[in-house]
Parts: C-alpha cells; structure tokens; sequence
C-alpha cells in the first residue's frame, strides 16, 4: 500500500483488477504456481517516496512497469508478474496476432537507457470472451515471453491481488504509463520519461453518470462487473492513448 506517497516493504504494490476479473479464465495452464514463487520478491521497490496531468517517474519506482511494441512502435503498457510473464489489455493486439511483431521492453523510466531490456513475444492469450465489437468487456491478455528476464532493483514483478484480497471505494492508487501527456487533433505529446499520477477508485453508479454523457470524441459506455473505474477528473488526472494495458496500483 502506499502510505502518504511511500511505497512500504511490509505493504507491497498490488495490482488493482475488476471484482470479477481473474487471470484463471484468460486459459493459460499451470500458470499460478510460477506466479507464487515471486511473492517473496514483487512489489517491492528500491525508491521510496512521489499521465495525463501526472508527473515524471522517479528511476526504479515502478521496476514492473513495460512497454509493448508493434515492430517499432510503442503500443502499451503492460506489468510483469513473473520473470516470462506480462499482463496488459487484449485490445493491444487488435491490430495483428503476430507474435514475431512484438516485444517487450523493461527496465527503465526511459524509453532508451543502458538498463533498459527488450525480448520477444513467445505466446499471446487474450481472454476467451474478449471481442473486438466490445473493446472494454474482458479486457486483459497474458503475454508469455522468448525468455525469461533476470530481476533487478530495475526489473521485478509486481504482486497479484490474492482472493480475499479487497479494495475500498475511493482508496488512493497510482496510474503510470508513456501514453500521450496531451491529446489534440494533431500529434499526440508523448513523454520522454514513464509518467505517474495519483487517483481514486470511483465507485461503478458515478463512473456510469460520467459516461452516459461524456465530454466529445468520447462514446457513451455501461460499466460492467468485470471493470474498474479509476481517476481523479478534478485535476484532469486519466489516462490517454498509449497508457492502455498498463498498471493501476494500490
């Protein structure tokens, strides 16, 4: 948990998922044995202390945080769970289902540094019940690696919520990612460094009264039991394109 912006030892960094969002139904076999054996190591980071609207990362904060690449090209963000597996959304792969295309790439708050890490994509599983026509419902895919990546105070897993794991409504978590710091009808500004902002879990009746009249460009949505709705509009903290698939952290 964070504790006034600090990340504590004792309390690591878990990932924040929907109420009915498991990675059991993505179909991948003998899966959560791997994923238990880094419990003694994820979520905890070697930096202590402070998207759009969001600020620069310090350097090791978020060491699970990735990017995904088509061929050349920054797509999403992603978490890694274990030392060859990444989580990120099933929508990242809409444009091919190629895996030779893509990579990962870990390892540092830039984009390019001497500690930064890139492999390939081995395998790809999208959950069984995510389509296209529905981009928000059944979001998440489970990205399994060529190899598998050596840990680091620049590299480590981030945890995976347990079952009786429970968040409160309106608890503070954090957003990062390289999406776009502003977006507009031109190119979109990207960030040279991981950004990172600070949100609130907004409960699922206020998320939908924002959406069934949204601001323009975006479309109206229902928010369903497998979603989580997450941000701080006050201060015009979201996130935007290029932030998709990426960590939301208590």
């Amino acid at each position: 948990m964070h504790r006034n912006g600090h990340s504590t030892l004792d309390c690591p960094s878990r990932l924040v998922l929907g109420p009915s969002t498991g990675l059991g139904s993505v179909g991948v076999p003998n899966l959560f044995s791997p994923i238990a054996s880094v419990y003694t190591v994820c979520g905890k980071i070697a930096v202590l202390g402070k998207i759009m609207g969001g600020d620069t990362a310090s350097e090791k904060r978020w060491p699970w945080h990735v990017s995904l690449w088509l061929e050349t090209r920054l797509i999403c963000g992603g978490s890694l769970i274990h030392s060859k597996w990444v989580i990120t959304a099933a929508h990242c792969f809409r444009n091919s289902n190629a895996t030779d295309l893509y990579s990962v790439l870990m390892g540092s708050i830039h984009l390019r540094s001497k500690t930064s890490v890139r492999v390939p994509v081995k395998n790809i599983f999208k959950h069984p019940n995510f389509s296209s026509q529905y981009p928000h419902r059944n979001d998440i895919a489970l990205v399994e690696l060529q190899s598998a990546v050596g840990f680091s105070e620049f590299i480590l897993p981030v945890c995976l919520p347990t079952p009786e794991f429970h968040y409160e409504e309106k608890s503070s978590c954090w957003m990062t990612g390289w999406g776009a710091l502003i977006t507009s009808d031109f190119a979109p500004l990207l960030p040279p460094s991981l950004q990172e902002a600070q949100v609130s879990i907004i409960d699922s009746h206020s998320c939908n009264v924002f959406f069934e009249f949204p601001e323009k460009g975006i479309k109206p949505f229902k928010m369903s039991d497998d979603m989580l709705c997450a941000g701080d509009l006050a201060r015009q903290k979201a996130i935007c394109p290029g932030d998709s698939g990426g960590s939301t952290c208590l």
